[in-house]
């Protein structure tokens, strides 16, 4: 995925084969991204989303305190199969919106964010960015392969990615102004 410069393909996308834009912007619905949501062992071959973790915090009113849900503890959990296989993790970014873009493929839904999708959620505690049809090669910073025969603590190996580029020139962010230091 990371040498062949393929990416992550969505389901949909891999088992389709070829796709056009015109069908990308019919398969890019709210009902879609809710069967994905909701309804995943169903429609799991036919998304055309792709689930990342991102982690939660939830709160626990009754005892007072937030709750945070780690996304690496998530991913793992999915990729495994809670330990009871081999999976991969990739370390990688996105761009999220601040608002609902379901037809806006290069921009990802943050779907468990309760300011942008309020409608309640039994798997809001994942933090899941639901990715749309593809995540390009270069947005993969690294891949883990967990063994959970050899080690549940630490991946059974780790590949770096050499054509990674990090996402710094798309984030609306400024250098710090940095003052002489006068002795």
């Amino acid at each position: 995925m990371i040498t062949s410069g393929d990416g992550i393909y969505s389901n949909w996308w891999r088992n389709k084969g070829n796709i056009s834009p015109p069908e990308i912007h019919t398969i890019l619905t709210d009902d879609n991204l809710d069967r994905h949501l909701h309804d995943y062992h169903a429609f799991g071959d036919e998304t055309p989303y792709i689930s990342l973790a991102a982690g939660a915090v939830l709160r626990d009113p009754a005892i007072m305190t937030n709750l945070v849900y780690d996304a690496v503890d998530t991913a793992l959990f999915f990729a495994t199969d809670d330990w009871d296989r081999p999976g991969a993790l990739f370390y990688c970014w996105t761009v999220v919106g601040f608002h609902p873009s379901v037809p806006f493929e290069f921009v990802s839904e943050s779907v468990r964010d309760l300011l942008i999708y309020r409608a309640w959620s039994p798997f809001h505690h994942e933090g899941e960015i639901a990715a749309k049809v593809h995540i390009s090669a270069n947005q993969i910073r690294r891949v883990e392969w967990w063994d959970p025969t050899v080690s549940q603590a630490t991946p059974s190996h780790s590949w770096d990615n050499l054509g990674y580029q990090a996402p710094d020139p798309l984030l609306n962010e400024r250098d710090l102004i940095r003052a002489p230091v006068i002795p």
